[in-house]
C-alpha cells in the first residue's frame, strides 16, 4: 500500500455548509468535491472523469449491475481510480473501513469496464483512496493514499 499524505484544512463554512445537518448522500456529495479539490491543487491529478456508472454484471435473475467510479484521474502517466470515502468525526468506523473486500471487486470490475470501455488496456493503473473527514472545526482532514488497494491485474 502506498504512504497516506493529509490535506492542510479547508474551510468548510466559507462554503454555507453545517456539516452536522446534512444528509448522507449530501455529506458524500461534499466530501467528493473537497477531494477534488485536493486532487487537483495538492496532488496535481489530471481529472478526466467523476461518478462514472458502468454495467460490471448481471444478477442471477438477469438484472443489469452498475458500478460505480468516484474519480478518474492521471497521475502523471498512471491511471488512478480514486474511491472517496467520507465521514463525520462522531462516526465509529474509520473512512478506509468503508472500502470491504466486495467494493474492491466492484471497483477492479468498474475499472476493467472503464478500460475496456475506452481501449485503454494495457495501461498501468491503480487504485487511490481519498479520506474526507468533517470534525468539529470549520476545516475537513482530508488524507490520499495511493495504492490503496490492489487487484491481479493493476501496476
Amino acid at each position: 500500500m502506498g504512504g497516506a499524505r493529509t490535506a492542510p484544512p479547508h474551510d468548510v463554512e466559507a462554503c454555507g455548509m453545517n456539516v452536522g445537518e446534512r444528509t448522507p448522500a449530501d455529506l458524500g456529495a461534499l466530501g467528493e468535491r473537497f477531494a477534488l479539490e485536493f486532487l487537483k491543487r495538492r496532488e496535481n491529478y489530471r481529472i478526466v472523469a467523476t461518478n462514472v456508472r458502468l454495467p460490471i454484471g448481471r444478477t442471477p435473475r438477469g438484472t443489469l449491475v452498475l458500478g460505480e467510479l468516484d474519480v478518474v484521474a492521471y497521475d502523471g502517466d498512471v491511471l488512478v481510480f480514486v474511491e472517496v470515502k467520507t465521514r463525520t468525526s462522531e462516526e465509529v468506523a474509520r473512512a478506509e473501513a468503508g472500502v470491504d473486500w466486495r467494493q474492491r471487486r466492484a471497483l477492479s470490475r468498474a475499472a476493467r469496464a472503464y478500460r475496456h470501455w475506452l481501449h485503454l488496456e494495457p495501461v498501468a493503473y491503480r487504485f487511490d483512496l481519498v479520506t474526507v473527514v468533517f470534525g468539529d472545526g470549520a476545516s475537513p482532514e482530508i488524507t490520499l493514499t495511493r495504492g490503496a488497494f490492489r487487484d491481479a491485474h493493476a501496476a
